[in-house]
């Protein structure tokens, strides 16, 4: 079965700088943190990400953690 991972980004609209990453995979596993190391580290496996506002929004943010784990995050920009 391919893994989806639904995510959604907290950032600061001054600074920029994230503040929460919160995702769910249709395993029931989930993330709640702003560490784009371990983000990356939880989507390793992921064949897909969802979100809602994904891409005009948390792609910004997250898009070269999701192409880390060789998901193409600039396919449907």
């Amino acid at each position: 079965m391919n893994t989806i991972a639904f995510i959604d980004t907290e950032v600061d609209p001054t600074s920029g700088k994230i503040l929460d990453i919160g995702s769910v995979k249709n395993n029931g596993s989930y993330f709640h943190s702003a560490s784009i190391k371990d983000f990356i580290h939880f989507l390793n496996g992921t064949k897909f990400v969802c979100g809602h506002n994904i891409l005009k929004h948390d792609i910004k943010y997250v898009g070269e953690a999701i192409e880390k784990v060789g998901i193409n995050s600039t396919k449907y920009n």
